[in-house]
């Protein structure tokens, strides 16, 4: 069974190797993070929503394919949630719940991130640019993925 939750950590260093920052978050829901990113002022977390394939497991723990063949992609909604954690919530005024995800308004699997970055707009407001490579849930399958069972 999956967890109900999801706990990440992340850790920031200086060039001495010395840890400078610890953030610590916990999102309630089942995820698998592929790739992240992080700005000046965030970290960003690209949420691939998972459940348990039974047949999969059995045949996993059966040892007939890889233990990913137990996870399949959870298309129980029509959104792919992004997440943007503050990376200094002490420092910056920080008016919106990291805890609510950005929906992306399709299924999504985010296979690696290229970049992502911040901008002002002419207003001033701060916008992140995020360039990666996805595949609709409808296409990703873990077992064709992952080899061919």
């Amino acid at each position: 069974m999956l967890p109900p939750h999801s706990h990440f950590t992340f850790y920031e260093f200086d060039s001495s190797f010395k840890e400078v920052a610890k953030q610590e978050c916990t999102i309630p829901d089942h995820l698998m993070i592929q790739d992240w990113a992080f700005t000046d002022t965030h970290y960003i977390l690209f949420a691939n929503r998972i459940k348990l394939d039974v047949v999969g497991a059995m045949t996993a723990v059966c040892g007939t394919t890889p233990m990913i063949t137990a996870l399949s992609v959870n298309p129980s909604k029509d959104t792919s949630p992004i997440y943007l954690l503050p990376r200094f919530p002490d420092e910056v005024n920080y008016n919106r719940d990291w805890r609510v995800p950005i929906e992306a308004p399709s299924q999504f699997w985010l296979l690696h991130v290229c970049n992502a970055y911040e901008n002002l707009d002419e207003n001033g407001n701060s916008e992140i640019l995020i360039h990666g490579s996805a595949c609709s849930y409808k296409w990703f399958n873990f077992q064709k993925l992952f080899g061919n069972y």
